[in-house]
């Protein structure tokens, strides 16, 4: 097996080419002090992430940016937040829905399907930090993202 010799000029412009395509939009609702916390000690390196302490619903999704339905690939939510087909057909490029619960009763799974758009829960039990919660939540949508994981209900 050969050796691959990169120039440090080279594989600095990989690494920064490769960081571009890893980095996706995410909206992150129903954010909880503890949450917040969470991001203020902790850098979320594959994400621009957006800040929502409302859910989202039918409602609020009329409140969200045209760019930010344009380019969100990643919607990370709690129970509070409704997600019908109405609130589907707002984005354009959405690919994930992370719920940080283990429900997911408040997600219209059918129009999820149609849509190919996979959702995923954290399984965790009551005692679980917010802060292990949400890591899980980006560790599964990365995986899900980069397609380590099949796009399909969790």
């Amino acid at each position: 097996m050969e050796n691959i010799i990169i120039s440090g000029k080279i594989a600095l412009y990989l690494l920064f080419y490769r960081s571009l395509i890893m980095v996706c939009k995410m909206l992150f609702f129903d954010l909880k002090d503890s949450e917040e916390q969470y991001f203020e000690k902790n850098k979320a390196c594959n994400f621009d992430i957006k800040f929502f302490s409302k859910s989202l619903n039918r409602k609020t999704v009329k409140e969200i940016e045209s760019q930010d339905l344009e380019q969100t690939t990643a919607l990370n939510i709690y129970t509070h937040s409704i997600i019908s087909e109405d609130v589907l057909q707002s984005f354009q490029n959405l690919r994930v829905i992370v719920t940080r619960s283990q429900d997911i009763k408040h997600i219209d799974v059918k129009a999820c399907l149609e849509r190919n758009i996979a959702v995923v829960n954290v399984d965790v039990g009551k005692d679980v930090p917010d802060a292990k919660i949400v890591q899980m939540s980006l560790n599964n949508a990365t995986s899900v993202l980069c397609g380590s994981k099949e796009n399909r209900i969790v």
